[in-house]
């Protein structure tokens, strides 16, 4: 390659480049009598403001990755959070329990179910299916449903088959679509106790958040030596997070079950949960839920009547209303050729 056809050789001289600042960063750039002088006039913040508001790009943006808001102010109510303190405890049951008794005292119910649609104890529990929200970024869709008097707000179904933790709607989500003011909102928090307390940025963990006056969490455990060690190691973790002020204390317990606490289970208890179960309040076993699971049909008598010392002990104003044939409970048929009883056996 010759002199002339290389590119990198210079053919005259070269005059120096004086180096200037462009009119878009004049903003920051310093003159000799150091003070800046800014390309163009500084917005007003109210301006600037209202054109954020006004754009619904910035909007979405801003909904989607907001922080966690007291639910109380989102005329909620009393939010009551059931949680398991081990697998199998009946928490679905006590949440359904308390939302029957309340809706039959007169109050405006709430029920929330945050499970996975293909695992949930609440998935056969409501008479009219709605429509489903769609769900932003990789949450879920909120599935808006009713039970007898009762707006219920369940997990959607999603492609994929498996929902996580992380797939669960946040709090906007639940909220956003809600049929005037309720009185109780009872959400059913399907997922592991241990993990929810201890990452207070779940999504499910934003219902346990507000203070002890508004936000009520209900802890459900079996009379046994397990539950005693999950219920003491729960409540360490909800202690932490109340200590850091992200949760609000438990104070309510509710055991499932007819039978008493062991008396060398009970010993074994620290004077912090001996203090939690001398005021529990126990739900009878009901051989027929059982042996159905939850439908439709209104929970047995026995279980609202514990579920409304639960809603007096969380400061609610309930009155027992008369059973009626409308509202007992009724054992659903048995079907057809099963054990030789015909159909229609009650």
């Amino acid at each position: 390659m010759t002199e002339r056809d290389n590119p990198w050789v210079s053919r005259g001289r070269v005059e120096p480049v004086t180096a200037t600042t462009p009119a878009s960063h004049l903003g920051n750039a310093v003159t000799p009598q150091n003070t800046f002088q800014p390309s163009r006039p500084a917005e007003d913040a109210t301006a600037r403001r209202d054109a954020r508001d006004s754009n619904p790009y910035l909007r979405l943006r801003t909904t989607a990755t907001e922080p966690r808001r007291d639910p109380t102010r989102r005329g909620l109510g009393l939010v009551i959070p059931v949680l398991a303190a081990h697998g199998g405890a009946g928490a679905s049951t006590c949440a359904l329990a308390l939302a029957d008794a309340a809706a039959r005292a007169g109050l405006r119910v709430l029920l929330i179910d945050t499970a996975d649609p293909a695992r949930s104890g609440l998935a056969a529990s409501c008479d009219v299916e709605g429509v489903a929200t769609r769900g932003i970024s990789s949450r879920r869709g909120v599935q808006i449903s009713r039970r007898r008097g009762i707006d219920c707000r369940r997990v959607a179904a999603g492609q994929q088959r498996l929902c996580l933790p992380d797939d669960v709607p946040d709090l906007l989500a639940w909220t956003e679509q809600l049929d005037g003011v309720y009185d109780v909102t009872i959400v059913d928090i399907a997922w592991d106790a241990w993990r929810t307390w201890g990452h207070p940025s779940a999504p499910a963990a934003a219902w346990l958040s507000g203070n002890d006056t508004f936000t009520a969490p209900v802890v459900v455990l079996r009379p046994t030596r397990r539950g005693l060690t999950q219920l003491e190691g729960l409540l360490d973790q909800a202690s932490r997070a109340h200590a850091k002020a992200a949760t609000a204390p438990v104070k309510t317990l509710m055991t499932v079950g007819s039978s008493p606490w062991p008396p060398d289970v009970l010993a074994a208890a620290s004077p912090t949960v001996r203090g939690l179960l001398a005021c529990a309040v126990a739900l009878p076993w009901d051989v027929d839920l059982e042996r159905y699971g939850l439908t439709t049909a209104p929970t047995p008598p026995e279980l609202q009547g514990a579920a409304l010392l639960v809603l007096a002990e969380l400061g609610v104003a309930v009155v027992a209303a008369r059973p009626s044939d409308e509202t007992r409970h009724r054992r659903l048929a048995w079907p057809r050729g099963l054990r030789g009883k015909p159909e229609g056996h009650r």
